[in-house]
């Protein structure tokens, strides 16, 4: 309650909605969404759930965001888009048919510049909340470890406790090269009867 909050990949809304019943409707929630048909589905379900005059809702490319409002929020929540290796199931082909190498390359290019605008956009202080559905360390450590990398000194990763039975810490090592130790703070949460696959990695802006 009371901070300015931004949920960078906002459609369908479950996620706005969740935060806006932690801020119990006090303060400022944004909420983006590029994709037009996504935008107004939406709307229509923080409408639906008593939230729409509280979120403010645009439909700009998040990865633009941090340009366009610098240093502006408390908290962000990047829930990215990703290859949704977490949505695999083996009994149904069609669930994986589309994935590839070229769509693990263009969705971890697409994260990298969603973190960065998610960080650009935040103050000092704040942080940000790094979360995908994917499995892929290109998508989560990879990605963690490239924007560390290229910001420096300026952000730092703070430890993730989900306290699940299933989450396990982020990798040390991919494709024969150590990371940096700091992943080891991130998580990834293993699929199991209850849960998908899922990464978590919180940053502080410094």
């Amino acid at each position: 309650p009371s901070e300015t909050v931004l949920d960078l990949a906002a459609a369908p809304g479950g996620k706005t909605l969740h935060l806006a019943a932690r801020m119990r409707l006090e303060g400022e929630l944004a909420a983006v969404e590029p994709v037009r048909e996504r935008f107004f589905k939406l709307k229509a379900n923080l409408a639906r759930c008593g939230a729409g005059d509280f979120v403010r809702t645009f439909t700009h490319d998040g990865r633009d965001i941090g340009r366009k409002t610098p240093g502006r929020f408390d908290a962000v929540l990047l829930a990215a888009p990703c290859s949704s290796e977490a949505r695999f199931d083996a009994r149904d082909p069609r669930t994986f048919a589309y994935w590839g190498p070229r769509k693990l390359a263009e969705s971890s290019r697409k994260k990298k510049a969603l973190l960065r605008s998610a960080l650009d956009a935040t103050r000092p202080g704040g942080r940000v909340l790094y979360c995908t559905c994917s499995l892929a360390p290109e998508e989560n450590e990879l990605v963690v470890v490239h924007t560390l990398k290229r910001l420096g000194a300026a952000e730092a990763l703070e430890p993730v406790s989900p306290t699940l039975a299933s989450d396990r810490p982020g990798v040390a090592s991919w494709s024969g090269k150590a990371l940096p130790q700091s992943v080891v703070d991130t998580v990834r949460v293993v699929p199991n009867d209850r849960f998908a696959g899922f990464y978590l990695a919180l940053f502080r802006k410094l």
